[in-house]
């Protein structure tokens, strides 16, 4: 059920802007609150994760672990990997 899921991009607003994975959720990586609002998500859902190349999703995987989540999961290698698949970004220009 997609109210289960929560695709979780953790990359700047500025990378958010020219693409994103359709229904992401921008949650910037490097804002200073950024431990405390990933802490405060919704523990049952299952969240996909994703941030450029692979980096800092992976350190919110390590995060998660950590504080306890059962279900994240990394979308490896970001959206770089994404792209290079052909598969399709909202929001990103012409």
């Amino acid at each position: 059920d997609a109210k289960d899921f929560l695709v979780l991009d953790v990359r700047t607003p500025g990378e958010f802007r020219r693409g994103y994975i359709e229904g992401a959720v921008l949650m910037n990586y490097y804002d200073p609150d950024f431990r405390e609002r990933f802490a405060a998500l919704d523990r049952s859902l299952t969240i996909l994760t994703y941030c450029h190349v692979g980096s800092r999703s992976s350190d919110v995987l390590a995060l998660a672990d950590a504080l306890g989540f059962q279900r994240v999961f990394d979308l490896r290698g970001g959206i770089v990997a994404w792209k290079g698949e052909g598969l399709p970004l909202a929001g990103a220009g012409p």
